[in-house]
């Protein structure tokens, strides 16, 4: 594995990739395996995605999509204008954009894809990526969507890689037509499941594996202070570079 010191801004992020959630204002050290990457989104991010070809395989950059997947990070408000051509412009100001105002509303939890302006396509199937969103099977069967005036059937489920959820509308959109997706008042993220993250870390660890198991006891052990939790962690005698992974996990949320 390796590590790279990150600074995040003020605010609270989400790593795309691992679902884990962390408070900003500071810097940190982040530990990944040498094939992944730490990629955050603060609270309020709308991030749309190519999500074209039929086998599910995203091509960030290919023509004109007719299939798109917008990250959206609860939490906080947020705005995205997506703007489009075809390329066939010779310069900047010739330009004749296609946009898509996609925007999100914290207080009641609705997610809305404005009509399309010189649209390039005519119609496009829509799916949202909430990451770390806080809910259980029942408040997952409660989001609602509208195409319009119509309403829609909707599929959420939980990837289970990341923990995001995805609603995904049963049948395309009409670039004419606004889209609206409710998926509950005033959402939030979820807290870091602590010690889960920490039976990963310990599992692929190379320690001795009575060591391992001393670590896993004290991470089962309930009402400890944070800074009692903290010594007795470091007392172990763990390797820098094993402390920090798990140094990571503790210390992302509040």
């Amino acid at each position: 594995m390796g590590s790279v010191e990150t600074w995040l801004p003020a605010g609270r992020y989400v790593d795309l990739f691992t679902g884990l959630v962390y408070d900003g204002d500071r810097v940190i050290k982040t530990i990944r395996s040498t094939d992944k990457t730490p990629v955050f989104a603060r609270e309020g991010s709308i991030v749309p995605l190519d999500n074209t070809s039929a086998d599910g395989h995203v091509r960030n950059g290919a023509p004109i999509p007719e299939s798109i997947e917008v990250i959206v990070v609860v939490g906080k408000s947020g705005k995205f204008e997506l703007l489009e051509d075809d390329g066939k412009a010779e310069d900047i100001e010739s330009i004749k954009f296609a946009k898509t105002e996609i925007s999100f509303d914290q207080d009641s939890g609705r997610i809305k894809i404005i009509a399309t302006q010189n649209a390039l396509v005519k119609d496009r199937t829509w799916s949202i990526q909430l990451p770390a969103f806080e809910g259980d099977s029942k408040s997952l069967d409660n989001i609602t969507a509208k195409i319009g005036s119509s309403k829609v059937d909707t599929k959420a489920k939980r990837d289970g890689k990341t923990g995001a959820v995805i609603i995904t509308l049963a049948q395309p959109v009409s670039s004419a037509k606004e889209t609206i997706i409710e998926i509950g008042t005033k959402p939030r993220l979820h807290r870091n499941d602590i010690k889960t993250r920490a039976l990963e870390i310990l599992d692929r660890a190379q320690i001795d594996h009575d060591l391992k198991w001393r670590v896993w006891e004290h991470f089962e052990q309930k009402g400890l202070s944070s800074n009692i939790f903290l010594s007795r962690l470091k007392a172990f005698g763990l390797d820098e570079e094993m402390l920090d992974a798990l140094l990571e996990v503790v210390l992302a949320q509040d």
